[in-house]
């Protein structure tokens, strides 16, 4: 069984997703890490007073808030992957997904 990321845009029912498997998710975030992003860390979609996560899906039992700054910086950095990268292509299509903003990690 495969466990999978789901990212949904904040908004109404419907709104723009992106899912990805938990392995590719983990490959995703190094490449924006290795590509310049600094990440600020998710917040509890439910909020929990002080309570700031990262990006693991460890914690899957509880969606996390990407901010709109955050989401637009990693796409800023999951653009400069080369195109000869394997993962070019899933890195492109979550940059684009990650300009429209914010998401939560559910």
């Amino acid at each position: 069984m495969t466990f999978v990321i789901e990212c949904v845009r904040a908004g109404p029912v419907g709104a723009d997703r992106f899912n990805v498997a938990e392995s590719l998710w983990y490959q995703l975030l190094g490449l924006a890490l290795a590509h310049g992003w600094l990440p600020q860390g998710a917040a509890p979609w439910h909020h929990r007073e002080g309570q700031v996560t990262d990006y693991s899906a460890a914690d899957w039992l509880h969606a996390k808030a990407l901010s709109t700054a955050d989401a637009r910086r990693i796409a800023k950095a999951l653009r400069t992957v080369t195109a000869t990268h394997a993962l070019r292509p899933i890195a492109g299509r979550f940059a684009t997904c990650c300009d429209g903003g914010g998401y939560r990690k559910t």
